[in-house]
C-alpha cells in the first residue's frame, strides 16, 4: 500500500515500532532484502530537520559512521525534499514527503 512519508510512519508505528532505521551494512542489506518485494523504491526512518538527518525510530542523528546516499544525495531540491527512501539497489535519496511510496517497518530486530 503507497503511503506519504507521515502517514508510513503512523502506520508503522501503529502496527509495529517505526520506519526502519539503519546502523550499518548489515542493517541496510536486510533492510533491501524486504524491498526487493516491494517495488523499486520505499520510505525509510529518516528525515531531514534542516539542522541534519535524524532517525524517527529514537529520534537519533544519522551518525557520520554509516550512511548509504546515493551518488550526489541528499540535495534537498529546493528545501522540498526532507525524507529519505531507499531504492532497489540499496541507496538512498531525499525525496518529497508527499510522494506515495510503500513503507519498510521495524519491529522488534527485523524489518516488516
Amino acid at each position: 500500500m503507497l503511503k506519504t512519508w507521515t502517514e508510513a510512519q503512523s502506520y508503522c508505528r501503529e502496527k509495529f515500532t517505526d520506519l526502519a532505521a539503519v546502523e550499518n551494512q548489515s542493517d541496510n542489506d536486510g533492510l533491501l532484502s524486504v524491498l526487493q518485494g516491494l517495488g523499486d523504491y520505499a520510505w525509510i526512518g529518516l528525515y531531514d530537520t534542516m539542522a541534519g538527518w535524524k532517525w524517527a525510530l529514537g529520534d537519533e542523528d544519522l551518525n557520520n559512521e554509516y550512511s548509504n546516499w546515493d551518488g550526489m544525495e541528499p540535495n534537498r531540491k529546493m528545501g522540498n525534499e526532507t525524507c529519505a527512501h531507499m531504492f532497489n539497489g540499496g541507496k538512498w535519496a531525499d525525496s518529497s514527503c508527499l510522494s506515495p511510496r510503500p513503507a519498510v517497518c521495524y519491529y522488534g530486530n527485523k524489518y516488516v
